[in-house]
């Protein structure tokens, strides 16, 4: 058990090293300096804010067991449940930022650490298998995502249309007939996050992000076990994001005398990112009046990239603390 988890744990803490902080500042943003002037500065806070924000939600999005609670092999044929992922996230402080109407000029922002809630409903079937004398079972997966309205600082976190993103998968796991490791287990899924707009306030001025969009394919490997009367289960596995935006700027009116023009998309196509995350994680099981309570933590690695503006000194963590809350019923 323990040479598994050693293993695991070097192929996802190797996922996401492509994506943490190199610790060089990046350039501006071409498209900003290519537009007017008077938005440049507004349209690379907002980028940045892009920058800074996406590789979050899609850590937010995915969590670590795909079917968090539910027996890999034994059990019922459905089960239904709830889950809430709780992300160490970090948001930047916009009301201290200031937006010049010349050319962008880099800035330092600090954040605040809050964790961020992705609350979702999970459902399965499981289908029992046997292979060449392995006794197995295939599990269907759905999962429907929806975004609460939050608010932390000057920003807005909002659903920009439907409040809630279906999402499937498969699991195949079997037993191993093992004394400490009884189940191994191997998933695939596709999860996505509502349509968002996240809107800040810096001085009179507002800069939104529009159309954001979060969409995460990703793969699990676990090893379950019981342990205390508690079901175990450890795993690893890499999510491959998406990610895409629009933005937005409006600057004070007050502050466009003799401008062309204070407010507007600097340019019509918008941002994307394809972060990759690398996952470690650990769940306890236990049922309780017909009810399946589980409790995960977790890190993920490489929810960093490079922005022009950097945020609290750009010393973002490798590693990134996570944990879910969950209960089924079923299975």
């Amino acid at each position: 058990m323990r040479r598994l988890c050693a293993a695991l744990a070097s192929v996802v803490l190797g996922a996401g090293a492509a994506l943490r902080p190199a610790g060089a500042q990046q350039a501006a943003d071409v498209r900003c300096r290519s537009g007017s002037a008077v938005f440049e500065d507004a349209c690379q806070l907002t980028a940045d804010l892009y920058a800074f924000l996406a590789p979050q939600l899609s850590a937010a999005v995915s969590a670590g067991a795909p079917a968090m609670g539910t027996p890999a092999v034994d059990g019922g044929w459905w089960s239904l449940g709830g889950r809430l992922n709780l992300v160490d996230a970090a948001v930047p402080a916009l009301g201290l930022a200031a937006i010049d109407t010349g050319r962008a000029t880099p800035a330092n922002l600090p954040v605040s650490r809050i964790p961020l809630p992705m609350p979702s409903a999970e459902a399965s079937a499981r289908l029992p298998i046997t292979v060449g004398g392995w006794r197995g079972a295939v599990h269907l997966l759905a999962s429907v995502h929806v975004v609460p309205r939050l608010r932390a600082g000057a920003l807005t976190v909002s659903p920009a249309g439907s409040a809630a993103r279906l999402g499937l998968g498969a699991r195949f796991a079997f037993a191993t007939g093992w004394r400490r490791v009884h189940t191994v287990s191997v998933s695939a899924f596709e999860r996505a996050l509502p349509t968002i707009t996240a809107r800040g306030v810096v001085g009179g001025d507002t800069i939104e992000l529009r159309a954001l969009s979060t969409r995460v394919r990703g793969w699990r490997v676990t090893a379950g076990g019981r342990a205390g009367g508690f079901d175990l289960e450890t795993g690893a596995g890499a999510d491959f994001a998406r990610s895409s935006a629009r933005i937005f700027v409006a600057l004070a009116p007050e502050r466009c005398l003799d401008q062309p023009g204070c407010r507007g998309e600097p340019f019509d196509d918008g941002f994307r990112q394809r972060p990759v995350l690398g996952h470690l994680f650990l769940t306890a099981a236990r049922r309780m009046g017909g009810v399946t309570w589980a409790a995960e933590v977790g890190l993920v690695s490489g929810s960093g990239i490079s922005t022009f503006n950097t945020f609290d000194g750009d010393r973002r963590p490798p590693l990134r603390a996570r944990a879910a809350l969950g209960a089924r019923v079923g299975g």
